[in-house]
């Protein structure tokens, strides 16, 4: 039974790692485009249009991200569960 607390312990660290991982990311990739808008100000033309693909790519990253990040936290969620649930189920037979 110590064994599957360690595992439920280290899953939730898991989770915490990732859910903190993912805000670093996420931040670090907001700074990156407001460090840049100063000098998004002086672009035209093209120079625009393929800054604004740029920012449009960016954004749609970071979205994708955080829904690859939720999908994950979710499952690691119900694994963590399930174990829980496994360990009380066997908990309960003796």
């Amino acid at each position: 039974m110590a064994d599957t607390h360690l595992l439920v312990d280290r899953a939730r660290q898991d989770a915490m790692d990732l859910t903190q991982a993912n805000t670093e990311m996420k931040a670090a990739l907001d700074d990156m485009i407001h460090q840049l808008a100063p000098i998004k100000q002086s672009f035209e033309g093209a120079t625009s249009t393929a800054w604004q693909e740029v920012q449009t790519a960016v954004d749609n990253a970071s979205k994708e991200m955080h829904n690859a990040h939720q999908q994950g936290t979710v499952a690691l969620e119900n694994m963590i569960q399930a174990i829980i649930d496994a360990d009380n189920k066997g908990s309960n037979i003796f």
